[in-house]
Order: C-alpha cells, then structure tokens, then sequence
C-alpha cells in the first residue's frame, strides 16, 4: 500500500485505529529521542511518519487499545514543547492527520461539561459549531452570575454573552496551549493557565498579568471565593497558593504544598474557601488546611489515577472521575466512600449541578450523561 492510500485509509478508520498499531511507543520512544529539543509540532510530525509505515493490526472487538497511556506518558516527559496529556495527544494526532470532528470516532472527544449557575443549562465541549474557525472546546466555564461563558480553545480563550451568543471583545490569546480558566466568583477576574504562567485578565478592559509559577505544566487553578489567592496544581507534583494582587511581585507564593508524589491534575476550594480539594495521578485525593498548608486528610481512590473532580457547594460531597469511566462520590467530612459508578468509558469531565443532587460526566464515547445521587 503506498503512503497516499494509507493516509486515505486513516482518514476513514479515524484516530481510534492509529494508535493501534504494534509497537508505535517504542516507534515513539525512537523519535523523541532525536526529536525531544524540538517543539511539539515537530515531534508529532516524526510520530504521523513513524505510525504510517506500520501494518494495521487485527485486533478483537471491544479489547483494549495497547499504548495510549503509554505514548502519553512518554510525551510528557519529553520536554517543555512536548508535555502533553493523553487526551491531547490523541487532539494532535487528529490535527496532523487532517481529520475532523465529523468523523464518528472523533465527534467523541467530550472534554468540559459544565452547569450554568441556576442548573438550568448543562454545557458539553469539544466542537462549537457557532464559533467554527474557533475549532476544538477544550474547557468551558461561566461567570457565577450567568451571564458570560468562556470557551476554551487551544491557545486562546472567547468569552460569550449567554443573553446573545456572541463574542464579547478579543479573544484571550495565550503562547502556548490554555490547560486551565476560572472566573473569580465576583466576576471581576479570569484566572488562566498556560504552561507554566498563570495569567490574570481584568474582566472588562481583558488587560493581563502574569507569573511563571511552577518548574512543570500547570494543569488547573482555582480561585478562592473571597478573590484573593489563586491556587495552581502542577505536574511537578505541588500546589502554590499565590495572592492574586502581589502576582507579579518576586515571590507571590504564599504557601507550596507537597505531599503528592506524581502530576496534579486537578485543584478546587472548599465553598467556605477554608480548604483545597486536589487530585492526582498517584490515585489519591488530598485535603488541605489553606491557613497552615498543612494535609488535612488523604482519600486513596482505589488505585484509580483522578484525571477529574467536582466539589459540592454545600461542601459535603466531592466526586473523582478517572480513565475507565470509574466515578466515585466521597464524604469530604470522613473521607469514606458513598458512590460508585462505573461506566466503563475513559471520562474527560465532570461536574456538579448546583442542587448537589445530580452529577454531569462527558466520555469519550461522545456521551454527557447526567446522575441522580443516591
């Protein structure tokens, strides 16, 4: 089969099928290591090469698809350019390739869910057809007044009017691809991360500051609800806990806690902004005193790598999602485990629906499903 028939053949068997092919982390593996002080573009430029000169495999139905994690992992250790999640991977592939989203195997990639403040609206991500040249939704948010929505793309942020769907002023334009947004709850700041900066953009004029924040990638900040610190989570391993008006002072870290020992993924605070909710990949959930930096409280998560969570606003509740669709619903106060509800799909969101009964999930199978908690 010549290179110009395999390419088509991609394009109809879509990404699920490429990364089935035998062998390609070690393919991998070869490439980044003449690749690894490029950037990111090029190392997947070398990756497509590689996987395109291997022969589709025969594999059974419904069996698992060897590599993934692996490859991911790889990348994230690559370099700066090249830290990547699973998820984005799998994003770049598609971007390299030339697939679109109307593709049935990629229309699945449902990465943000999120519920309006009233409950009324749920929000999924991944193709905004109102905002196309915009192209993937990595994350949406909104304001807690309702009324503006932020969409994720992959290096700039477009706000939205909920009252008229249209953009509001510029887009928030990043240098390198957004991992994280929050509005602070008084709706006066948009706090942002990009690689290794945190970014605060004034709400109305969208002027900015920055700070280069941690020695890895961040991948999620939240704000505190009284909007004076911002905490980011980091694949480094930490969380820093910064006051938002000293960000561009020498040393705005207030507090560095440490205790987990392998990528942040996610970060929240308690509603009463008395404690830090984080996530990891060492498949536990850590509770942290914000005033002492102390751990409260560590939640091991049955030996499931949290890639998602969700707090309550009563603060009662907190919900893990991790790859295999495996959700798990904890008492904050006890840590003790509620729920379980295992789907079997990898999830990428989650979220709860203001009334803490109900919890919205997003797979990877192109599914938003929405559940009533016992």
């Amino acid at each position: 089969m010549v290179s110009g028939e395999r390419s088509d053949l991609l394009s109809v068997i879509g990404l699920q099928s490429i990364v089935e092919f035998h062998g390609s982390s070690s393919l991998l593996f070869d490439a980044l290591v003449v690749e690894c002080d490029t950037p990111r573009e090029d190392v997947m430029r070398a990756l497509i090469k590689a996987l395109l000169a291997f022969p589709l495999p025969s594999r059974p139905k419904g069996s698992e698809i060897p590599g993934i994690r692996e490859i991911g992992d790889i990348l994230s250790r690559s370099s700066q350019e090249g830290r990547v999640s699973d998820k984005d991977f799998l994003i770049m592939l598609r971007i390299f390739i030339g697939l679109t989203f109307n593709d049935a195997t990629l229309k699945s990639l449902v990465a943000s869910v999120s519920f309006s403040p009233d409950g009324a609206c749920l929000f999924a991500g991944w193709k905004m057809p109102v905002f196309e040249p915009h192209g993937y939704v990595r994350s949406i948010v909104f304001s807690s007044d309702g009324e503006h929505i932020a969409t994720v793309h992959e290096d700039n942020i477009v706000l939205i009017s909920d009252n008229t769907g249209k953009k509001i002023g510029k887009s928030l334009v990043h240098e390198a691809p957004v991992s994280s947004v929050v509005f602070s709850a008084d709706g006066r700041f948009i706090v942002t991360a990009s690689s290794d900066i945190i970014y605060i953009w004034d709400a109305v004029n969208l002027e900015t500051k920055a700070h280069r924040q941690h020695s890895g990638l961040i991948m999620s900040v939240t704000v505190s609800p009284d909007v004076t610190h911002v905490a980011s989570a980091s694949d480094d391993k930490t969380i820093q806990i910064s006051d938002i008006q000293q960000l561009q002072s020498t040393n705005p870290i207030q507090h560095k806690l440490e205790g987990h020992t392998e990528a942040v993924i996610c970060v929240q605070y308690s509603p009463d902004g008395m404690r830090l909710i984080s996530g990891s990949t060492d498949c536990t959930i850590r509770l942290w005193d914000i005033t002492t930096g102390e751990t409260i409280m560590v939640i091991s998560t049955q030996n499931r790598p949290v890639r998602c969570l969700a707090v309550s606003l009563s603060g009662h509740l907190i919900v893990s999602g991790s790859d295999e669709g495996y959700i798990q619903v904890w008492n904050a106060n006890t840590g003790k485990r509620s729920e379980v509800i295992d789907y079997g799909v990898s999830i990428g969101a989650i979220a709860f629906a203001p009334n803490g009964r109900q919890l919205a999930s997003g797979y990877n199978d192109g599914a938003v499903r929405v559940w009533e908690l016992l």
